[in-house]
């Protein structure tokens, strides 16, 4: 994250295509030589560290379709459907279909999240829109009927049943983590639900322990930093004066919120559970190292806005002098 935030917006121009093409590879190498986990094949082993190809697909895209749409753009060649949507659209799928591969569907769906905000933010027509979302909305439907147990999540979700240790038991026991941490919690650390009562507690249900640890104060103070993130994230984009930097500001930011309103929804049994982590709070050395390129992207972006530099020399008085500040030895003479 230091170092994205000190890159220049045309380096992450110039990496989209070659992340892009690591994406891709290794999003086909997950099949082959793949390490299987919780009943998923979405891993590969570099060594020592497990990378999920899956994660850094969406930063990939992210990058590649920002600077696809600013060079049609830069061409006039918006007016088009035909070279709005192409290959746009069909890059889209083809990634999608990568990625469902290793049966992945909350990561399909942010894909898909990203795709909608980069036309929502380059001007898509209404009508055009519209027809898109209709087609995504039915692709999803298909891939949920079409599996068994996302099916089952479904049902589950629209109709439920069984008790706190049957097929239902995330959900449940998720919900009574949340509810158990009244106004300020049990305390930090102190949880009993995330001891073998609460499936995935370290991944797609923190927020469930986060609740019972630090109550309704601490999941609205978490709320309200995702929610600080997004007007940030949607304010450098409205101020951006080029278009790679408004598009790729404004798909990061639909991208890492959006992922957090899923997983929130998810625990809160307000959505069907996807699978997809807390930014920066759950487990996973993939999603946080991606998440966090993509958050020194939007400083990176932030630092360039008109008169950024300026207010940050003035208000910087230098690393050195805030240490001798911060230990009381900051003597200005008059």
């Amino acid at each position: 994250m230091w170092l994205a935030a000190r890159a220049s917006p045309q380096l992450f121009r110039a990496a989209a295509y070659p992340l892009m093409f690591l994406a891709v590879l290794g999003l086909l190498l997950v099949p082959v030589i793949g390490v299987t986990s919780g009943g998923a094949t979405r891993y590969l082993e570099i060594g020592p560290v497990p990378v999920q190809p899956s994660e850094l697909a969406k930063l990939a895209f992210l990058l590649w379709g920002a600077d696809l749409l600013a060079r049609k753009e830069k061409l006039q060649q918006l007016d088009d459907w035909r070279h709005l949507l192409i290959p746009l659209l069909p890059g889209t799928g083809l990634l999608c279909i990568l990625v469902m591969l290793g049966d992945d569907l909350g990561t399909t769906f942010l894909l898909l999240v990203i795709f909608l905000a980069l036309l929502w933010v380059i001007g898509t027509p209404v009508r055009l829109y519209a027809g898109i979302l209709g087609m995504i909305g039915l692709v999803l439907l298909i891939l949920v009927v079409v599996a068994g147990y996302r099916f089952q999540r479904l049902t589950m979700f629209l109709h439920p049943q069984g008790g706190p240790n049957g097929v239902d038991m995330q959900s449940i026991q998720g919900k009574w983590a949340v509810g158990s941490g009244g106004m300020f919690g049990v305390g930090l650390g102190a949880s009993r639900q995330k001891w073998g009562y609460v499936p995935n507690d370290t991944t797609d249900f923190i927020f469930a322990i986060l609740g019972e640890e630090l109550g309704l104060v601490g999941t609205l103070c978490v709320s309200l930093l995702y929610g600080g993130l997004a007007f940030a994230g949607l304010r450098i984009a409205r101020r951006a004066q080029d278009t790679f930097v408004r598009l790729a500001a404004a798909g990061a930011t639909a991208w890492i919120v959006g992922q957090a309103l899923v997983n929130i929804g998810a625990v809160l049994d307000m959505l069907p559970i996807t699978g997809v982590p807390l930014p920066l709070v759950s487990s996973g050395l993939s999603s946080l190292l991606v998440t966090m390129v993509a958050l020194g992207m939007l400083m990176s972006f932030a630092r360039r806005e008109p008169g950024a530099r300026e207010a940050l020399a003035a208000a910087d008085p230098g690393a050195a002098r805030r240490v001798l500040s911060w230990l009381g030895l900051d003597r200005r003479r008059e």
